[in-house]
């Protein structure tokens, strides 16, 4: 037989063998065992989408994945809506948070990182984005750069002014600057601010600490206010921005399930920032897992699903696409 002819019958490609360290094993295609670790720098970044149909095993997929990795002591955050992963949360000894303005916790987005004395540039730009979304029209997709400057000095006038700085401090500022058009910020941002609805929300010094290795945020309770719970969310990854930068050795895990409503919108768009802009004093960005449904499973990650993950700054390895030769 000529050596062309034998090429033909030569594969071209072979199923994926896997990571090298096997942090979580899983089982091939073809019935064998996988390596799996998410951290691996084989891959890009640690961010994973899991798509697929109702009832095809997403929120099973990404429960064996964590719970396997429990074994290497990360943290674990869980953002659902409805309250999935509560029986888990229980089950681990974690912390089950319920959100909701009649739930009696209250954020401060003011807060500082641990042992942070001075606020940091990305946290500036992080309370522009938070009062951009409180204060833009819905069909305006940014403030404009004018009144971005405005707001980003306001707040460093907050900092400057306060020991321990509030939303009602920063309206404060804007309810007395000389400038009518800074001034409506102020009259927007009363509906967050004192003994409001939102307010003892937003407007209080936090109550909550993620002292637990695995955290469960429940938005189910802000269905009724999607304005708060786009804002909620937002204030979430801040959170848990902080909590991964106490142990920047620590392997950390973001998950965000269900959770699509608030996040399809321009204001998800700001959600991923917080984990995908690189930072000097950060050494591991958290593994984040996007799980979302799919109304054609046999499409994968076509279509809307995609566009959403992608319009979110969600980024997913090609390892969990639906159909191709490297799924599990």
């Amino acid at each position: 037989m000529k050596t062309s002819n034998l090429a033909d019958l030569l594969p071209i490609y072979g199923a994926w063998t896997g990571t090298t360290e096997p942090s979580v094993l899983l089982r091939s295609g073809s019935g064998a065992l996988l390596k799996f670790d998410p951290f691996d720098s084989e891959f890009t970044n640690s961010n994973m989408l899991i798509s697929g149909g109702s009832g095809s095993g997403k929120s099973f997929l990404t429960n064996i994945i964590l719970m396997q990795m429990l074994k290497e002591n990360p943290k674990i955050f869980f953002v659902d809506i409805g309250g999935s992963y509560k029986k888990l949360c229980e089950n681990l000894e974690g912390q089950y948070l319920p959100l909701g303005v009649s739930e009696g916790i209250a954020i401060n987005p003011f807060d500082l990182a641990p042992g942070e004395e001075a606020v940091s540039n990305q946290k500036i730009k992080f309370l522009v984005g938070l009062i951009e979304l409180m204060a833009k029209e819905e069909d305006v997709s940014r403030l404009p750069k004018l009144e971005r400057a405005e707001v980003e000095e306001a707040i460093r006038e907050v900092y400057a002014t306060s020991k321990a700085p509030r939303l009602s401090d920063l309206q404060r500022i804007f309810l007395n600057h000389k400038d009518p058009s800074i001034n409506r910020f102020g009259k927007i941002l009363a509906p967050w601010c004192g003994d409001s609805l939102f307010g003892k929300f937003l407007d209080q010094q936090t109550n909550i600490s993620l002292d637990k290795q695995v955290v469960a945020f429940d938005l189910k309770g802000m269905e009724t206010y999607p304005e708060l719970q786009a804002v909620c969310l937002f204030l979430i990854t801040d959170l848990v921005w902080r909590e991964v930068q106490k142990d920047r050795l620590t392997k950390n895990s973001y998950a965000l399930t269900n959770a699509g409503s608030s996040s399809r919108t321009n204001r998800g768009s700001c959600l991923s920032r917080r984990f995908s802009e690189p930072s000097a004093s950060t050494r591991r960005r958290p593994l984040r897992f996007r799980r979302t449904s799919t109304t054609s499973p046999s499409r994968g990650l076509q279509g809307r699903c995609c566009q959403t993950a992608q319009s979110s700054g969600f980024c997913f390895s090609n390892r969990w696409m639906a159909n191709g030769s490297r799924r599990f």
